[in-house]
């Protein structure tokens, strides 16, 4: 198992990782990371400062309290989307209408600008460049939401996540369990 996290710690770059999120904790006192499981192990994101939302109510010492947490500006191309089979065909489908409408063509080149500032402000905190996606000049880019929330099942509380494409497009609807298969919030914060 060390010899597994010793590969994945140089494949994905944990030591970057873990400098950024201490430049978070300098620049804004809070940080976070999300950790997410791989065909490989357990991978690891530092979002922006900017790109998560935590439940104001929550225990500032306990995550497990809090009654949602949104994960936003997630830039994706269209096409990376379409051919993602996590998310449901309705709200692809319902995708690709809405991008084809003139409100969908100017959110598209919105979402272009604030990547382009996201990408500045990683790039002032000694993020890559190359660690940066790039985008096709033809590329529609849409801005994904995650919302990580408790529901109520009619029975009880259960944590589910909730996708939406530009803040308008349902695209997944799914228990937390079953979609990573775990039953806490997979964020990680500096309290």
């Amino acid at each position: 198992f060390q010899e597994m996290w010793n590969d994945q710690f140089k494949k994905n770059k944990f030591e970057w990782k873990d400098v950024l999120d201490k430049k978070n904790v300098l620049l804004y006192g809070l940080s976070s990371k999300f950790l997410y499981p791989t065909d490989k192990g357990v991978d690891v994101d530092i979002p922006d400062i900017y790109d998560i939302v935590f439940d104001p109510l929550m225990n500032p010492v306990d995550i497990e309290s809090a009654r949602f947490i949104v994960r936003q500006n997630i830039f994706r191309s269209l096409r990376e989307i379409l051919a993602d089979k996590r998310y449901e065909q309705k709200g692809k489908d319902e995708l690709k209408i809405y991008k084809d409408t003139e409100v969908g063509i100017v959110q598209s080149n919105t979402n272009a600008e604030q990547f382009k500032i996201k990408m500045e402000r990683l790039s002032a905190m000694g993020v890559s460049n190359t660690d940066f996606p790039y985008y096709a000049g033809g590329d529609v880019i849409v801005n994904i939401t995650e919302h990580y929330s408790l529901h109520w099942n009619g029975k009880e509380f259960e944590r589910r996540v909730f996708v939406y494409a530009d803040d308008k497009v349902p695209l997944l609807d799914e228990k937390l369990e079953d979609l990573i298969g775990v039953d806490f919030w997979p964020f990680v914060v500096w309290m």
